[in-house]
């Protein structure tokens, strides 16, 4: 009897011990579950997207020696008179001009001869300094520029900041750019409903095809964004293309804010590979 009695006693403790431990791994399990769902609210679209254009009509057989000696041949070709036009220029108003590339003209599409010529001259300019920069010799491997990004802006209440840095490659016959950036709500937060980051790179190369005249256009168009966030967050992501030897690339970020009664956005500058 007194052994009968020892066997239950030892299978109710056995029991007991399993469902407190069953209870604790349950506890643990809703915890850890509750916590990734928390993670997840933060995210309102989860999913980074990208978009890019590559036109058919850019020239894509040359080499950067070959591609180097057609926008000499190019840039010689152009009146004298119109060079002197573009060096009386002051340097913002050839910014402002050369900002406007990105809006005023399509895939594909070749630039007014006015316009191509102080691409032209931009170019050029750049060049010689690579040049003058590496002791005379030509570039050949990819040419990395960076650019360090940083603001803020605020309305209704609403503030938001982001820090971080671009970075463009631009080499023969391919093309790279990538963002770092940290996106912070300073205030307002409790009216927040989504922030998302996007970065636009736009590519200006030859246009045309063997045997007829070749001309300056927009070769490439393209974008690449971060999800929605309800809260601070970071966005690091690359693009390439290829294909496609540059004249002049442009890159620039946007930073888009919805909130409870109105919405916003804050724009980097433009950031140009002939600047």
């Amino acid at each position: 009897m007194k052994l009968k009695i020892i066997v239950i006693g030892i299978l109710i403790l056995t029991l007991v011990m399993g469902g407190v431990s069953f209870w604790g791994a349950y506890k643990e399990a809703y915890k850890s579950s509750s916590s990734s769902l928390n993670k997840n609210e933060d995210v309102v679209d989860n999913g980074n997207s990208e978009e890019f254009k590559l036109c058919e009509n850019a020239i894509t057989d040359l080499s950067e020696e070959q591609y180097d000696k057609v926008l000499d041949e190019m840039y010689d070709d152009v009146d004298e008179d119109t060079i002197e036009d573009i060096e009386k220029m002051e340097p913002e108003e050839i910014n402002d001009t050369i900002n406007s590339f990105d809006e005023k003209y399509e895939l594909g599409e070749s630039l007014s001869e006015k316009d191509q010529a102080l691409l032209l001259y931009a170019y050029e300019q750049h060049t010689q300094e690579d040049k003058q920069t590496n002791n005379g010799l030509e570039l050949l491997a990819w040419k990395t520029r960076v650019y360090n990004i940083g603001s803020n802006k605020k309305k209704d209440g609403v503030k938001v900041s982001y820090k971080g840095k671009f970075k463009t490659w631009s080499g023969a016959m391919h093309a790279k750019y990538d963002t770092d950036v940290h996106v912070t709500i300073e205030e307002g937060k409790s009216k927040l409903k989504s922030m998302k980051w996007t970065t636009y790179n736009n590519a200006y190369g030859i246009l045309g095809s063997s045997g007829k005249s070749v001309s300056i256009g927009k070769v490439y168009s393209g974008h690449i964004s971060s999800s929605k966030y309800k809260k601070n967050f970071s966005f690091e992501k690359s693009k390439t293309y290829s294909a496609v030897c540059t004249v002049y690339i442009s890159t620039y970020g946007s930073l888009d804010v919805k909130y409870n009664g109105g919405e916003f956005s804050k724009n980097t500058k433009t950031y140009k590979s002939v600047e």
